[in-house]
């Protein structure tokens, strides 16, 4: 991300926010994205940090954490048609045409 004007020296705070961040990352395994990483900051280390300092810390430390993979959906063969999916004749009804009598006239 480029920024105009000069850069910032780091203060000791965020050194120190560096170092804790490090270690909560690699002791969760790369597992722990910024609002995690920002809920034990708090809860745990009593250091009141916004999520915006700790993302931009762990984007300054290249610590990405790992996304969730998507279960892939199994795949069921349909048979394809140009007016879509015909579904299996379960009850075994004929499809041919009914015919259609002409009714019987009598004759007096």
């Amino acid at each position: 991300m480029k920024t105009k004007g000069k850069k910032k020296k780091e203060s000791k705070k965020d050194q120190q926010l560096k170092e804790y961040i490090s270690l909560i990352f690699h002791e969760h395994k790369g597992r722990y994205g910024y609002r995690k990483i920002h809920a034990v900051l708090n809860n745990q280390y009593q250091l009141p940090v916004s999520e915006k300092v700790v993302r931009r810390l762990m984007r300054e430390l290249g610590l990405k954490c790992q996304s969730r993979m998507k279960r892939k959906q199994p795949v069921k063969v349909k048979k394809a048609t140009s007016a879509g999916y015909i579904y299996e004749n379960l009850l075994k009804r004929g499809s041919s045409p009914k015919v259609v009598l002409a009714p019987v006239m009598k004759v007096c």
